[in-house]
């Protein structure tokens, strides 16, 4: 009886010991993968930034302006005008 006892004992120690460093590494892997998701959170945020700056009317006025002054604005929106079209 106390044979059995023992490697029961055993048994429940080894599988505890077992799950817990399990958890451990599980929760390790968790918090990777959030601070991860965190980062690329921030990096899609810059990039909305950038992508709101360069669509500005504003913006694309001056590097046009800039670069030969291709562009026109047709009420609201912008047109492009071709050397063509000059």
């Amino acid at each position: 009886m106390n044979v059995i006892f023992s490697l029961s004992f055993i048994v429940y120690i080894c599988s505890v010991t077992f799950l817990h460093s399990h958890n451990v590494a599980l929760n390790y892997k968790l918090t990777a993968q959030q601070i991860e998701i965190e980062d690329a959170n921030k990096r899609l945020e810059t990039l909305k930034l950038e992508v709101a700056q360069f669509t500005e009317r504003e913006y694309l006025m001056t590097i046009s302006n800039e670069n030969g002054g291709n562009l026109k604005l047709d009420q609201k929106n912008i047109v492009y005008i071709s050397n063509e079209d000059k």
